[in-house]
């Protein structure tokens, strides 16, 4: 039997089987990851020193045009495919021969809009870059059905060791190419190089070989869903990438190179487990969504975990913030420092917000999602454009308070479908955030006091210790039941 095939089989229809089969699940992901993870965080601060920003603000633009595609390359039929109750051969091939004329589709235009897209931003480099990083449309469709298949059937020990592999490949490409004065095409080259890695990888795990085809049989279903699907992606791009489009216009590359910097820095832990939990937690909720309540259970399970994770890292970041870039991104990214701390500041929230879309999702309410990302479209331009002429420490300012504003919406526009109360939230999340709180206030003080003593250096070390005890030790105060919890939520039966 295939190894896909294996990993699918095990009943998922009892509680206890399925918490232990998704923990399992999480636990092997998380480990693949946290390694290759750890490799890209290191080179990622290298290639950071060594690039300029103007040449992340370069980057940041050009990925808006691709990134835009990216996220409506699949006319939502991949999530569909995964989420749908049964799938068939025919289905899979239909599927695959859509998504591979969408992106060749998708492909030309924007190799033929990449001249005005250079144009409205002043900077012909981008008419190369755009084009060339438009190559992982092509290179991703390949792979894309499979790669769905495989996370259907929750083979996701197979998926880790892929991910891990593009995820080391593209890490020694942007640092090799960095060191060697490749400028923004380090990071270009990189994405590339991470998507060929995965596609090629993923057709190998597949041991049946999928013809494309443009039959329409069995595809009006999901269609319907794709289409919501990709709608609410493609506002929800639009919203995510609201500041990077207006801030590259109202100033210029520099200025968006280190908002883009320290915004992506602050957030890669973030973004990283939460690829790793959606990755996961979508087709896993897609099996329960007969069972409202599990969803729910696990839903705010996962804001528990969200919060006793990214408290401490992200708000530690942000106490630090200062002495953080003079040691370790250099002095040339000292105007980065007040938009890396209110990044880092608003990362916990940010997180809630990842958490909702694959539950909401899986319940096959993609309108909620669509609804969700309309209200960021709204919110954080809006916000932007309000803040611009007061300078780009008024638009930092006003991003955070934002997304504190569309946090709220949201959660309050998906109450509805997953069943939760605002005493519900408060209960899952107030343990990490009352010792975040406390931790932050002891690390800004004490960072304070020991810079004008003691090196940037010893003071980042002492910093992150205090801060980590701190944390432990509040948290251990407020609620001593905690680590019980957290053994028993991992705990293997």
């Amino acid at each position: 039997m295939p190894r896909a095939a294996r990993e699918s089989a095990a009943p998922l229809n009892d509680p206890a089987t399925f918490k232990t089969s998704i923990l399992s699940a999480l636990k092997w992901v998380a480990s693949m990851r946290l390694l290759g993870q750890l490799a890209s965080w290191v080179a990622t601060l290298v290639v950071i020193r060594v690039l300029q920003p103007a040449d992340y603000g370069v980057a940041a633009l050009a990925q808006l045009l691709v990134g835009l595609a990216t996220l409506i390359n699949e006319i939502g039929l991949i999530p569909a495919l995964i989420q749908t109750s049964t799938v068939s051969k025919d289905l899979t091939r239909s599927v695959a021969g859509y998504v591979l004329v969408s992106n060749f589709i998708l492909y030309c235009a924007i190799y033929l809009c990449a001249p005005a897209f250079a144009r409205f931003y002043g900077n012909e480099e981008l008419v190369d870059i755009v084009r060339v990083l438009a190559v992982q449309l092509l290179i991703g469709a390949v792979g894309s059905v499979p790669a769905a298949l495989a996370r259907r059937n929750l083979a996701f020990k197979g998926l880790s060791i892929i991910n891990f592999s593009s995820t080391i490949a593209a890490t020694l490409a942007s640092l090799g190419l960095a060191l060697c004065g490749a400028g923004v095409w380090s990071l270009v080259i990189a994405s590339l190089l991470s998507t060929a890695v995965t596609s090629t990888a993923v057709i190998c795990m597949t041991t049946e070989r999928i013809r494309p085809s443009l039959r329409l049989a069995g595809m009006r279903k999901l269609m319907s869903y794709g289409i919501w699907f990709s709608g609410s992606r493609l506002i929800g791009y639009v919203a995510h990438s609201a500041d990077d489009l207006l801030i590259g216009r109202l100033f210029d590359s520099h200025v968006l190179g280190y908002f883009s910097m320290a915004k992506n820095l602050a957030a890669m832990p973030m973004s990283r487990v939460m690829e790793i939990i959606n990755q996961i937690m979508f087709p896993a909720y897609a099996r329960l969504k007969s069972d409202p309540e599990r969803i729910r259970y696990y839903f705010l399970r996962s804001v528990w975990l969200a919060m006793l994770l990214f408290c401490p890292v992200t708000w530690g970041l942000a106490s630090v913030a200062d002495v953080f870039t003079t040691v370790v991104l250099g002095a040339k990214w000292h105007e980065a420092v007040f938009a890396l701390r209110v990044a880092a500041l608003s990362i916990p929230i940010q997180a809630i917000t990842y958490l909702l879309t694959p539950a909401v999702e899986a319940l096959g309410r993609p309108d909620i999602t669509f609804r969700n990302v309309s209200i960021r479209l709204v919110v954080f331009p809006t916000a932007i454009l309000l803040a611009a002429p007061y300078g780009i420490e008024a638009v930092i300012i006003a991003f955070l308070l934002a997304r504190i504003v569309a946090t709220v919406l949201l959660l309050w526009n998906s109450a509805g479908v997953l069943g939760y109360s605002p005493t519900m939230l408060w209960k899952a999340s107030w343990q990490a955030l009352v010792a975040g709180a406390v931790m932050y206030g002891v690390v800004v003080l004490l960072t304070t006091t020991l810079r004008a003593q003691l090196g940037d250096v010893q003071t980042l070390l002492a910093a992150i210790v205090t801060g980590g005890l701190v944390f432990l030790g509040t948290l251990h105060l407020l609620a001593p039941e905690t680590w019980s919890e957290l053994r028993a939520t991992f705990r293997s039966r």
